[in-house]
């Protein structure tokens, strides 16, 4: 399985100290978080920045236990498809939650973020077919997954559109991404099977080879004695042609 330790330990670092920098600084300052308020047009820019605020102290702590796990397995085993896969996760699900999310409400956090990681990893179990994806879904489904289904039902002060949005694009990029980040176990099967074609496109060749250098010989003694060819110079039945020596045919 590619494992990329330490670059799943850097990128998750940087978004859990982003989101508290912000928090911090909405504290401090006591600003306005920019949320998304569905159908507001000037929220729509907010769709960029909205996964960086959090409403409460409660709120942010909840979003970074599950970040820290989540990015983790995301970023340390799909290092490619995982950067490109949370950036489509955001963006989606900030588009979802501005369509159909109620009116007259501010949808704030990472959770729409941590709801796609999750489903992301769970779906790559099933799509990829390989031991190391299967055990990454099993685990993320044991710790995060079968807790994160309450958080579909609409409730209030929960933005299950950002979940639900979240989630729906975590399950669409493990299928579309999943030729992305191939595991060992995936690369070493594909090789296997290009060397198997290899070799049998090569005793293709062989045996058409032998058929024509066959061909070649028949034609040669069709030369020398005509189109009667003597017994004894046909072809047996293991396929090798018997030669009369030139000099006892003098």
């Amino acid at each position: 399985m590619e494992n990329n330790s330490r670059l799943g330990v850097i990128i998750t670092s940087v978004f859990v100290a982003v989101i508290w920098i912000v928090y911090l600084y909405q504290f401090v300052f006591n600003i306005e978080p920019y949320g998304i308020l569905p159908h507001e047009k000037l929220t729509l820019l907010h769709i960029f920045v909205y996964p960086l605020f959090h409403g409460d102290i409660t709120h942010i702590l909840n979003n970074t236990y599950s970040m820290i796990f989540l990015f983790y397995f995301l970023f340390s085993s799909y290092s490619r498809s995982g950067l490109l896969s949370i950036v489509l996760i955001w963006i989606g699900s900030g588009i979802f939650i501005w369509f159909l999310g109620e009116h007259h409400t501010n949808h704030i956090g990472a959770s729409g973020l941590i709801y796609g990681a999750c489903a992301f990893l769970i779906t790559s179990g099933f799509v990829r077919k390989d031991s190391d994806s299967r055990s990454l879904a099993i685990m993320s489904f044991l710790l995060f997954g079968a807790g994160m289904l309450t958080g579909f039902a609409p409730s209030k002060g929960i933005s299950w559109e950002g979940h639900a949005g979240g989630a729906l694009m975590g399950i669409i990029c493990a299928i579309l991404l999943r030729k992305m980040d191939v595991h060992e176990e995936q690369k070493s099967i594909k090789i296997y099977h290009t060397f198997e074609r290899f070799d049998v496109q090569q005793k293709l060749k062989e045996i058409e080879n032998e058929r024509k250098q066959y061909l070649q010989n028949l034609d040669t003694i069709r030369y020398v004695y005509g189109n009667d060819l003597p017994q004894s110079s046909t072809a047996p039945a293991d396929g090798n042609i018997s030669y009369k020596n030139e000099d006892n045919t003098q």
